[in-house]
């Protein structure tokens, strides 16, 4: 019978060794496999509980606030035919049990009905609350949080032996650098995706600033172009409103001063060699029919500096910072205007088609001068494709197609209005109109283009008239 039994215990011990072993290999296989803590904490109270062969066993942290102990339950597994597991620890409320826990105690109650450590309140407590055996081993990680594994048997006593106990301490050790390392892990991720948030904010960060620089530069040197203009304008026109005013008395004059010489001419019959020699030499009868169309030339001249001078001003409108009504078509006019030689043709040039088609729209509220930039810029980029365009084409090839952009305006709705301006050259590949809009994108050989024109014209259009602007290739 000796012999029986310490085989038997022989064989229990081999037993549980082999489960120690098991245990062992799964929780590190599980560290390695996963460092989430919730997964750790629960393969730990599952295997725990199944190597044991115990009703309950649970996880617990500790949390100690001024003189206050108390637990909160993270991970706990029963046996499959208990009622319900419980929601609390049965130490939650007994004061020498949980001091025990804090201090990093391993408690062992194999008969918790008579065992003498217990006070007599706890031990029928737990008596009440139907536990009968009771096992607890403190968790001590390096980062000061603790937690406790708790085992617990209730429907039969359950000695707890000291190689178990050794395997719980040893399941407590390794449990305690699992929760390090998942802890780091998570330190770990937490630092790596605040630090990709911050490079993604910085990123941004940079980006408005290379916006909002190339703005700056865009609307100083428009600032200062704008003050160039409208001072040339200015002083411009102050002398030609003095020419253009004292042509019409010129004319008068001359036309004067030729009827009176015809009238002298009638009356005097004969005159002096000398004057014959005179009327000869600066051909008078020329003179008489070439001096008035010399006089409409040059108030036609006039009149066109005038025209010209007040485009720049109406281009320009430095001093209209605020939104008012305006017309749009004189905006676009003075643009074209401006842009005039680059569209003419010359010997060199074969010339751009300009083709309006005005729609009947009414007054718009918007600031007119930045509108008037957006003008220039698409209309400028128009007349760059086409002249690119036609340096790769023949004479021929020009003749058959002309370089031509069309611009039209229509009303859209109540509060709505549509400026397309469309030419027809090349076009352009979806790639480059992907990235049309944004800044320092450009097409243009280097020193031709800054990219910025696009970009500050959908800002113009978008953020300051609440419009949109696209393309269609």
């Amino acid at each position: 019978m000796a012999q029986l039994e310490l085989r038997q215990s022989e064989l229990e011990l081999r037993k549980l060794v082999e489960r120690e072993k098991i245990l062992k290999t799964r929780l590190s296989s599980q560290i390695r496999n996963s460092l989430d803590l919730n997964t750790i904490l629960s393969t730990v109270v599952v295997e725990v509980r199944e190597l044991l062969q115990i009703d309950r066993c649970q996880f617990f942290w500790c949390h100690q606030e001024d003189e206050s102990t108390s637990l909160e339950l993270s991970q706990q597994a029963c046996a499959p035919d208990l009622t319900e597991p419980l929601g609390c620890s049965p130490i939650q409320n007994m004061e020498a049990l949980s001091e025990a826990v804090m201090q990093g105690n391993l408690l062992c109650f194999d008969d918790i009905a008579t065992d003498s450590w217990l006070d007599f309140k706890s031990r029928n407590l737990l008596v009440t609350l139907g536990f009968k055996s009771l096992l607890t081993v403190s968790v001590q990680t390096q980062s000061g949080r603790l937690g406790v594994i708790v085992c617990e048997h209730s429907r039969e006593l359950r000695p707890w032996s000291d190689d178990e106990v050794e395997i719980i301490r040893g399941v407590a050790d390794q449990l305690a650098i699992a929760i390090d390392q998942a802890q780091l892990y998570n330190q770990s991720r937490a630092a790596t995706a605040a630090a990709t948030i911050q490079a993604e904010q910085l990123n941004q960060v940079l980006h408005n600033l290379k916006e909002t620089q190339a703005q700056l530069i865009q609307t100083e040197k428009m600032s200062s172009l704008g003050q160039l203009v409208a001072g040339v304008a200015h002083e411009i026109n102050n002398p030609v409103n003095f020419i253009y005013g004292n042509l019409t008395h010129v004319s008068e004059y001359t036309l004067g001063l030729l009827e009176l010489v015809e009238l002298y001419q009638q009356s005097n019959a004969h005159s002096t060699p000398e004057v014959e020699a005179h009327i000869e030499a600066i051909d008078l009868d020329f003179m008489a029919e070439d001096l008035p169309k010399i006089l409409i030339s040059m108030k036609m001249g006039a009149n066109r500096i005038r025209e010209i001078v007040l485009s720049l001003r109406n281009f320009s409108r430095l001093d209209e910072a605020d939104m008012k009504p305006v017309n749009i078509h004189e905006g676009i006019d003075s643009t074209l205007l401006i842009l005039q030689n680059r569209f003419k043709q010359t010997p060199g040039n074969a010339g751009i088609e300009i083709v309006k088609e005005y729609g009947d729209i009414p007054l718009v509220e918007c600031y007119a001068g930045q509108l008037n930039q957006v003008f220039m810029n698409l209309i400028g980029n128009a007349i760059d494709a086409l002249d690119s365009y036609n340096s790769k084409r023949t004479i021929e090839e020009i003749e058959a197609k002309p370089s031509q952009i069309v611009i039209r305006t229509q009303l859209r709705n109540l509060d709505r209005i549509t400026v397309k301006i469309a030419d027809n050259g090349p076009g352009m590949t979806e790639a480059v109109k992907q990235r049309l809009f944004d800044p320092f994108f450009t097409t243009k050989a280097a020193g031709k283009g800054t990219g910025l024109g696009l970009a500050i014209s959908a800002q113009i259009v978008t953020e300051k008239h609440n419009g949109a602007i696209w393309c269609i290739s």
